[in-house]
């Protein structure tokens, strides 16, 4: 079984976030006008992410820029995204109702060798009250759960790996229905739980070549050789780590 540093830190990282009062977001906010009267923080989570789920179907369109507001533009024209666009939408509407968000890159442990589907993406949102990251996986429509907890991407692995039976919770409008379609995205999803990457410095605002070349934080198992490339073609340029706390530091920022 896989095992990681998780009692300290193994090497100092700042990541960079947003700023809250970034112009993008407040456009944002007049192009969803996503109403949260009344709900509770996961509800509020499950209402925004709902939202960036439900707008398209999956699908292999590339949107021209990796931008929120361009993706929601192309995707009323009709164009269907894949997990990419359905992450990075998600993060960035969480942010733009005050929720610090991030992008979370799953990848497979032959993530060097494969040709085609060695990763998938997800997002992982900052809850204030329990002080964790709690994972999305937004072109699925769920967020993992285990008895009373809701889990991290990595968190989520651990318990797959030791086999123990995890709930999916459906976002707002998911087309994921629990009781038929649980198993199969366990299996699924289990393989891409190996290698865990996030970009040092979020940017919401950004092309398809800089997704691949800006600096990420990869947190990779011990006595495993840190993977270089991704699908045999594009260089990895990341910042390797065994340690879980280094991964998964607080959210400083404050709104």
């Amino acid at each position: 079984m896989k095992s990681y540093i998780t009692d300290r830190s193994e090497i100092s990282i700042n990541f960079k976030y947003p700023d809250f009062n970034d112009s993008l977001f407040v456009e944002l906010r007049k192009m969803t006008n996503i109403n949260l009267d009344n709900l509770s923080e996961i509800d509020k989570m499950r209402e925004i992410s709902g939202y960036a789920h439900s707008l398209f179907s999956h699908g292999n369109d590339k949107s021209s820029l990796l931008n929120p507001i361009t993706i929601i533009e192309e995707a009323r024209k009709g164009k269907s995204f894949r997990c990419v666009e359905h992450s990075f939408l998600g993060a960035g509407l969480l942010w733009a109702y005050g929720i610090p968000a991030r992008t979370i890159g799953l990848k497979t442990k032959d993530v060097e060798t494969r040709e085609v589907y060695a990763g998938h993406y997800t997002i992982e949102f900052w809850n204030y009250e329990f002080k964790k990251w709690i994972m999305i996986d937004v072109q699925f429509g769920i967020i993992p759960k285990y008895k009373e907890g809701f889990l991290s991407a990595f968190e989520l692995g651990e318990k797959l790996d030791q086999g123990l039976p995890v709930k999916y919770i459906p976002i707002v409008k998911s087309r994921f229905s629990s009781e038929k379609n649980s198993k199969e995205y366990t299996e699924w999803i289990h393989k891409y739980l190996y290698f865990f990457d996030t970009f040092l410095n979020l940017k919401l605002n950004t092309t398809e070549e800089n997704r691949f070349s800006d600096k990420r934080v990869m947190l990779i198992p011990l006595g495993v050789n840190p993977p270089k490339v991704f699908q045999r073609i594009f260089p990895i340029n990341a910042i390797y780590t065994h340690s879980v706390l280094d991964f998964y530091s607080l959210f400083q920022n404050k709104i």
